[in-house]
């Protein structure tokens, strides 16, 4: 029978297309976490399958594992972790959770407690004690209209506050049941969970979209920075290759100047060369001329 009546539940939770988030109830430190199954298949989880939850002078922290239309997903960690606390396992779909109660100081959960739909109790954790002055007690239950199927609340080292999801399989006693127990509903229908996974999900666009920006910012002015070196380092290679042709061409200058200067020597040096040829050929010719002379007067001589 109890087989039967989960397998119900189950399929009965599949279907529904009603979501409500209930509390949160306790302090408002930590930080705020949200595990009602926003981006579900189903439109949100489906039941609890497992859950691990720390109990000293408070409730520690706590860490839960969901159904997700047949898959498991397994939550985040919230608190300090003791690697001593026991695993509670749910027979699911056949049980699902179906009733929660505890106390907080107005700034930490200070006991939990929680039943299935075969009247099996979880808990209680942490710490009830003798002097609950100035402890509020809340109590959520929906026997045979919904169940618990995702948590919400705040953590810091402990567990400052809780809250749940619930999926309504019958509206109208669940409804009527809260307005008995006199709990505050909030609907949760899959469209307003969608819209607000968009959110969230636009949200950590955005985060991403400023880190990437951030970076090709960065990389633009590495860019820049390369260019500028590029250039310097460029201007400085074509400014020695410049002084290397200049110091060429100068070079090239001298020696022309050399060989310039040289060939006017030559050039001079010959000319004072030829100017001695000619001396010596007039010369030459000045002795022959008087050569000429004397053999002529020679030649008169013996023949007198």
């Amino acid at each position: 029978m109890h087989t039967y009546l989960g397998t119900f539940i189950g399929v009965l939770m599949v279907l529904t297309l009603q979501r409500v988030k209930i509390g949160p109830w306790g302090g408002t430190g930590g930080h705020a976490w949200d595990e009602g199954g926003h981006g579900a298949s189903a439109g949100g989880y489906t039941g609890v399958r497992r859950m691990s939850i720390g109990s000293s002078w408070c409730v520690s922290s706590m860490l839960f594992e969901y159904d997700d239309n047949g898959k498991r997903v397994k939550g985040t960690l919230q608190g300090e972790r003791d690697n001593g606390i026991p695993e509670e396992e749910l027979d699911f779909h056949g049980e699902v959770l179906t009733h929660m109660c505890g106390y907080h100081d107005n700034h930490l959960i200070r006991w939990l407690q929680f039943r299935s739909n075969r009247n099996r109790t979880f808990g209680p954790y942490g710490n009830l004690g003798e002097d609950k002055a100035g402890w509020t007690r809340f109590e959520v239950s929906m026997e045979h209209s919904g169940s618990i199927v995702g948590f919400c609340g705040r953590s810091g080292n402990f567990t400052d506050a809780i809250g749940v999801y619930v999926a309504v399989w019958n509206p109208e006693r669940f409804y009527d049941s809260m307005r008995r127990q006199g709990v505050r509903v909030y609907r949760a229908s899959p469209l307003r969970m969608d819209l607000r996974q968009i959110e969230e999900e636009k949200k950590k666009e955005e985060v991403e979209r400023g880190r990437l920006q951030k970076e090709i910012k960065e990389g633009r002015e590495r860019l820049l920075k390369l260019r500028l070196k590029l250039g310097v380092d460029v201007l400085q290679q074509y400014q020695e290759i410049v002084q290397q042709l200049e110091r060429g061409r100068e070079g090239k200058r001298q020696t022309i100047e050399e060989l310039q200067v040289e060939h006017e020597q030559l050039e001079r040096e010959r000319g004072r060369l030829r100017k001695e040829l000619d001396l010596k050929r007039l010369r030459e010719s000045r002795l022959e001329v008087e050569l000429n002379h004397m053999q002529t007067w020679w030649s008169k001589i013996t023949h007198l």
